[in-house]
């Protein structure tokens, strides 16, 4: 009776393989937890991680890529990411494999919040695409950063601003919203999608500004479509977006 409980215990520490329907499982407790055993090209290979649109181009045309081109699509998931995918395969558990995402990585301009003056045209200079409104907007506050502003009028629309530019001079500056501008904040091989900003100025704790996306979300669409442009320019197979 003992002998054959200890011969029970050790046949239930034992694994056995089998192959079924072109598969091979194996067994590691008499039927009760089977599992089927990948080949080699069924397991994920590393997830590569880069940062332009470029670099799938350079990736798709290299020569050690081991698996069926024509089976690969991308994926323009947002205005800051790419997936390159393979297909479902129904001889690996329908699971589809990520070869590559590029995460677009950069600093972006902080919209709703309220900057400083000096470091809002800091940002105004190289978040932005360079263009008249930008141009004039930074001519405008580079002005007012050596001035006094005496009055601010803001109706929700415009800002009428009262400057002291000398001891006895006062000049008017009106700043009429929106304004369209075009922040960098998509990848950069790309066009950059304009948007309505509303513009807002205080002086109460120091001269601030700050911008407000006023599009609902608009320019992450043209975004998208921008970069799918450009990939099925680039690239032989699809895209989707």
């Amino acid at each position: 009776m003992i002998t054959e409980a200890i011969e029970k215990v050790l046949s239930l520490g034992k694994t056995r393989e089998f192959e079924h329907d072109e598969n091979l499982y194996i067994d590691r407790a008499n039927g009760r937890a089977v599992s089927r055993l990948k080949a080699p090209e069924q397991h994920a290979p590393d997830h590569l991680k880069t940062h332009t649109l470029d670099s799938i181009k350079g990736y798709l045309e290299s020569n050690d890529i081991p698996y069926d081109p024509d089976a690969l699509f991308l994926h323009v998931q947002d205005y800051d990411t790419v997936n390159l995918f393979g297909h479902l395969d129904p001889k690996n558990d329908n699971i589809r494999f990520n070869y590559l995402t590029a995460l677009l990585e950069g600093g972006k301009f902080s919209f709703g919040h309220w900057i400083q003056l000096e470091d809002f045209i800091i940002a105004l200079q190289s978040m932005f695409v360079p263009d008249e409104q930008i141009d004039a907007l930074i001519d405008m506050l580079g002005n007012l950063a050596n001035e006094q502003i005496v009055e601010n009028k803001d109706d929700g629309f415009s800002q009428s601003i009262q400057i002291k530019t000398g001891i006895h001079t006062k000049s008017q500056v009106k700043i009429k919203n929106p304004l369209t501008l075009r922040p960098y904040r998509t990848f950069r091989e790309v066009e950059q999608p304009a948007s309505q900003v509303i513009f807002r100025l205080n002086n109460r704790n120091g001269m601030a500004c700050s911008l407000h996306i006023a599009d609902g979300g608009k320019w992450k669409l043209e975004a998208m479509h921008n970069i799918a442009e450009y990939l099925r320019k680039a690239v032989d197979i699809p895209v989707i977006a």
